[in-house]
């Protein structure tokens, strides 16, 4: 098959250095790998963090299958759709960001829907609309376990993008002091998470490359997520495959309910309560970690799994 993933939103649209652009790059690798002819259609490309082909400007006119990679991007798609290719919204987010809410789903409900994540299935599900689960995988090999970790050092991912709540995370690092160590990575950084990191981590990379992220997650002995609103989250699986223990927040689309589960495979706090988070991290150890990886492992499973799924989906849709 010929599947195109759309990125043609003028402003939402395009290839830049996160994870779901990321996710789109070795969605497309994979696929391509399995025989498939797949391709990103975007007038802009910024994304640096993996090596990639060149994305195409337009739908090519022998596409099977068109997949928009965000709700803004199902517009322009529909409109340069050719007439017998299949059209669907790859949902990894609720993008209300975007769009409202209402309008949200009117846009998202024109096109078949494939969702991330249970929470982002729930979800549209409550507001009327059936989806269907399909995962992006992860690269299981790519990630290891060194053993090397110190149980006082804590991992996060930051950024200033509201969902995130570095606030929540100044809050934490404050209150457990220097009776830990604490590193991380991230994008999006304005000029005070510049200055909270270089106080107070000990080891910090922008735009991490896969390098930085094993030595961060192999020095971490806990890892911390505090984001309210994702898919699936890809930082909490890459962390528990490197052997850290994973203490995650109660939100219901904070991305990690498809693996994390409470007393059998991480550690849950009450979101953005500073008092549960620090007591559950002062809990947390590796003795979850092994049933961790293995639900990982085998409900998320590989990248080519998840892309042969993802095949059978647009096929049988």
């Amino acid at each position: 098959m010929r599947i195109a993933f759309c990125c043609q939103h003028n402003y939402w649209g395009g290839l830049n250095n996160c994870g779901g652009s990321r996710t789109i790059v070795l969605s497309c690798q994979a696929l391509k790998r399995l025989g498939h002819k797949a391709y990103v259609v975007t007038h802009s490309d910024k994304l640096t963090w993996i090596k990639h082909d060149k994305p195409l400007k337009r739908i090519s006119k022998d596409t099977d299958i068109c997949v928009a990679c965000s709700v803004s991007d199902i517009k322009p798609m529909l409109k340069h759709t050719p007439k017998k290719a299949k059209k669907f919204y790859w949902a990894r987010l609720v993008e209300n960001r975007q769009m409202q809410k209402e309008k949200l789903l009117k846009v998202a409900s024109k096109v078949h829907i494939i969702v991330n994540s249970e929470n982002l299935h729930d979800w549209f599900l409550a507001h009327g609309i059936g989806t269907e689960i399909v995962y992006q995988g992860i690269d299981l090999k790519n990630w290891q376990d060194k053993g090397k970790h110190d149980s006082k050092t804590i991992g996060f991912l930051i950024s200033n993008k509201k969902r995130k709540h570095f606030d929540f995370i100044k809050k934490i690092v404050r209150r457990l002091g220097s009776e830990y160590k604490y590193v991380g990575y991230g994008v999006d950084l304005n000029k005070e998470i510049k200055a909270f990191v270089g106080k107070h981590f000990t080891y910090f990379k922008k735009n991490a490359r896969h390098s930085d992220l094993m030595h961060i997650y192999n020095r971490a002995g806990i890892w911390v997520t505090t984001s309210t609103k994702e898919g699936l989250h890809n930082c909490p699986m890459e962390a528990a495959l490197c052997g850290c223990a994973v203490v995650y927040p109660d939100a219901p689309l904070a991305g990690c309910s498809d693996h994390c589960i409470d007393g059998e495979t991480a550690w849950k706090y009450n979101v953005l309560n500073v008092d549960s988070a620090v007591e559950t991290i002062k809990a947390a150890d590796k003795s979850r970690n092994v049933v961790h990886k293995e639900l990982i492992r085998n409900k998320i499973g590989s990248r080519k799994q998840c892309m042969r799924k993802l095949v059978e989906k647009l096929k049988h849709n």
